[in-house]
């Protein structure tokens, strides 16, 4: 009995240290879509799409400091977090994907990415509700993107 206690606790803990986790990550990638999304309305001429792409960002910037309250619940400090340090192995493989990417290619990887990050954390917690809502908007994004990246794919195709 007392066996299966202690592994209930230790699976407790192993469950509650792989969702900071996956929250830390998550908060990483809000932050870099955010980032994406500012720099696609920076490129971008069509004064609609600038506005959609600023609204995207600032809805990011909405789910970045609702997770991070959601982490400070856990006693977790800024200090103790990821994203106040610097990431030499992030800002490499980034500038190395700026080479060849569009900005929308840019914004459609980080909505995947975050997506596979939700998904994970799903598996971890099960649904709650400010994930999955988190979760449809980013979808929904992701859906208009990748309509407008094959629109866009069509008209420069001679």
């Amino acid at each position: 009995m007392l066996l299966v206690v202690y592994i209930f606790i230790l699976q407790t803990m192993v469950d509650k240290n792989s969702f900071i986790a996956q929250l830390e990550k998550l908060l990483l990638h809000l932050k870099n879509s955010k980032l994406e999304y500012l720099k696609a309305s920076d490129k971008i001429n069509s004064p609609q799409l600038k506005r959609k792409f600023n609204l995207i960002a600032t809805e990011r910037n909405k789910f970045f400091q609702e997770i991070l309250s959601l982490i400070q619940s856990f006693n977790i400090s800024n200090d103790d977090l990821i994203i106040g340090r610097f990431n030499y192995d992030q800002l490499l493989i980034s500038s190395i994907h700026e080479i060849n990417s569009s900005p929308l290619k840019k914004c459609i990887k980080s909505d995947e990415i975050l997506l596979e990050i939700y998904s994970k954390i799903e598996k971890i917690k099960g649904e709650s509700k400010i994930f999955s809502d988190q979760k449809a908007k980013i979808e929904k994004s992701l859906l208009k993107n990748l309509n407008l990246a094959n629109i866009l794919s069509g008209v420069k195709k001679p």
